[in-house]
């Protein structure tokens, strides 16, 4: 499973990164 490290260094799954990507998209 992709996992991706954001700003804060929250570890959270590609899909739920593309989930917030497109809420605040």
């Amino acid at each position: 499973m992709l996992i991706y490290m954001d700003n804060e260094g929250l570890l959270m799954t590609y899909s739920e990164v593309m989930s917030q990507l497109c809420l605040e998209g």
